[in-house]
């Protein structure tokens, strides 16, 4: 699989104030493509889906058991 370049340059986007399509005076700009040898297996797939997962349970359980561990008198001591 390869990734090519399918979005336009940004000059392309504006219009004929910018450089635009419309413009008279036209410079000749190079068209880049970029080719990248890709190969997904589904060790690939697994870890993409796996590892955001177990990083979000594992950032939402730390704080909540250290939490748990206070008690409640004496979180509300000061308030």
């Amino acid at each position: 699989m390869a990734i090519v370049s399918a979005f336009p340059g940004p000059s392309s986007m504006m219009g004929p104030a910018f450089g635009g399509p419309g413009r008279a005076v036209r410079t000749t700009t190079a068209t880049s493509s970029i080719m990248l040898p890709i190969a997904l297996t589904p060790l690939d797939y697994a870890a993409i889906f796996i590892l955001p997962i177990a990083i979000n349970i594992i950032a939402a359980l730390v704080p909540a058991i250290r939490a748990m561990r206070i008690l409640p008198a004496q979180t509300l001591r000061y308030e």
